[in-house]
């Protein structure tokens, strides 16, 4: 997205937000009071080695999504080796956690939209119980069909609550394949979209300790957990990724 006041850095083809974690909470804050539908969408790794992919995505990622931000440590590493000014990670599960704080105390709803039907369940009941000032308008699953009467179900779910915030919890690319196609028909302020981010807040699945994050093994944390899902990405994907970034350093 054009915008001159941002400042943009790029990794591997995709433009992300140089913003700290303070900021984007000011930055969110204000897209919800001004009502101007922005996205926000934290990527890692993974997402740019899809982005990289799938031409559809990057170009979604580029044009369509105002807030882009460095969420990934293997990303900030990748892109210190490569030049690029980051000024941090902004982790989402601690960073989503202060959002909520703020939303709270501004009496903002939000609708939760993603993950099985008992997840996203469990997900609402304990982010209302920590944050009881935020009102949940509503929760939805994310298994229907993207298209036809299901998807139609959702949209005037959604609507009919009208929340400031609609956070999604698909994996990815799904949820921003869903957004694009469906966004301007949403009554919402705010769009964030979290991938798994259901299944940490809700409780089923822990989230990585910081000091494992700072020293880099978290994706060994999160194999323990997810070994099925996750073994593609960490034990295939990241090789692919480290590859493209000493190329691109190598070609300067």
């Amino acid at each position: 997205m054009d915008n001159p006041q941002r400042r943009i850095t790029t990794v591997l083809g995709v433009n992300m937000e140089q913003i700290t974690g303070e900021e984007l909470l000011t930055v969110s804050e204000a897209s919800v009071r001004s009502g101007l539908k922005e996205t926000l969408l934290p990527v890692n790794a993974h997402m740019v080695s899809l982005a990289c992919e799938q031409p559809w995505l990057m170009e979604y990622l580029n044009t369509r999504v105002e807030h882009v931000v460095c969420e990934g440590r293997g990303l900030l590493r990748a892109g210190k080796l490569l030049g690029q000014s980051i000024p941090e990670q902004i982790r989402f599960s601690d960073w989503v956690l202060q959002f909520f704080a703020m939303a709270s105390h501004r009496r903002y709803s939000i609708y939760f939209l993603g993950a099985e039907k008992e997840t996203v369940r469990m997900a609402g009941m304990s982010v209302a119980r920590q944050f009881p000032g935020m009102v949940l308008a509503g929760v939805h699953h994310g298994y229907f069909d993207f298209s036809g009467p299901d998807n139609e179900q959702v949209i005037s779910s959604i609507n009919e609550a009208q929340p400031d915030i609609l956070l999604l919890g698909m994996s990815t690319p799904l949820e921003e394949l869903w957004l694009s196609r469906n966004k301007d028909r949403l009554k919402a302020k705010l769009f964030i979209l979290g991938a798994g981010c259901f299944e940490w807040l809700s409780g089923k699945v822990p989230t990585c300790p910081r000091w494992l994050n700072r020293i880099g093994i978290e994706p060994l944390y999160r194999m323990m957990f997810e070994p099925r899902r996750l073994f593609r990405r960490y034990a295939l994907e990241t090789p692919q990724f480290i590859l493209k970034v000493v190329v691109g350093k190598v070609r300067g």
